[in-house]
């Protein structure tokens, strides 16, 4: 199982990596330079990170992926600006 959602993450992850910008059908989502660094984040915690694919992780490990995700992205100023944005006017910054 962990094969197969490592494959569908690398599967879109390469996708992602491919696409300059891409939007659905409204135009509601766009990929900026930004969005690329937590689709990256998203796509390690997702895969279990540096492991093998014989390891298997608790839960306790993906926290902890999780939350060294989260403090490295809440470091950058683009991640500061998308938060202080979506607080402020409840709508999402795309930056």
């Amino acid at each position: 199982m962990k094969f197969i959602l490592t494959l569908l993450l690398f599967s879109f992850f390469s996708f992602i990596q491919a696409q300059p910008s891409f939007a659905n059908s409204e135009n509601k989502i766009i990929q900026t330079e930004e969005s690329q660094v937590i689709f990256k984040e998203l796509a390690h915690v997702l895969s279990g990170g540096d492991t093998s694919i014989d390891k298997t992780l608790s839960e306790d490990d993906l926290f902890e992926l999780e939350l060294n995700a989260f403090m490295r992205l809440i470091e950058t100023q683009e991640t500061q600006d998308r938060i202080k944005y979506t607080l402020a006017t409840g709508k999402p910054l795309v930056n």
